[in-house]
């Protein structure tokens, strides 16, 4: 912890990323351990992040577990039949998060890695995240938590579709209650930072 105040380091993003729920236990013990934590006066803030489904395989996706910090059990929120373990049930993350933030409200943000074409749905691609699941998710997460954000991350362009993410989907920031968005200079050609 004493890094962290070195550093000034304010916000602190989990990656969810097993199949046996162990992340997301730690993810808990770590959120009731910084619970009065502050980095120079202000809050340790919090993020979870979730693989997104193109990534998910059956040795690797976010997968919760029961904790015994919380009062209510975590895995009963989740269809097992949606992914391995029940992983791509994001609705159910959205609900468990949001239950997880309303304890623990330095928990600020749900990221959903590489928000991409695989993974949004909409012409022309045919993915999960659809606007009436993203809006079941902020649903969720509002109430139990209004503070929690919806927060994917996404690029300029895509791999399968070259241009901007929102001339792709204008309306995404309508979807979601912001993105993360990683400069890699994608406008000026492929690479980190082409040109």
């Amino acid at each position: 912890m004493e890094i962290l105040n070195e550093t000034n380091t304010n916000t602190y993003n989990f990656l969810l990323w097993d199949t046996n729920g162990n992340a997301y236990l730690d993810l808990v013990e770590c959120l009731e351990a910084t619970r009065k934590f502050d980095v120079r006066g202000a809050p340790l803030r919090f993020w979870a992040t979730l693989i997104p489904p193109s990534e998910t395989r059956d040795d690797r996706c976010s997968v919760p577990a029961d904790s015994p910090l919380t009062p209510f059990n975590e895995t009963a929120l989740f269809n097992s039949s949606m992914g391995p373990h029940g992983c791509n049930d994001y609705h159910a993350w959205a609900e468990c998060l949001g239950r997880v933030a309303a304890l623990y409200p330095h928990l600020v943000a749900v990221n959903i890695d590489d928000f991409s074409p695989g993974n949004i749905a909409g012409p022309p691609y045919f993915g999960l995240f659809t606007p009436p699941l993203l809006a079941q998710m902020r649903t969720a997460m509002h109430s139990k938590a209004p503070w929690l954000s919806l927060v994917p991350t996404t690029y300029y362009g895509f791999r399968t579709r070259g241009g901007f993410v929102l001339d792709v989907y204008p309306d995404l920031p309508l979807w979601v209650d912001g993105l993360l968005f990683y400069f890699r200079n994608d406008m000026h050609g492929a690479g980190p930072c082409a040109n």
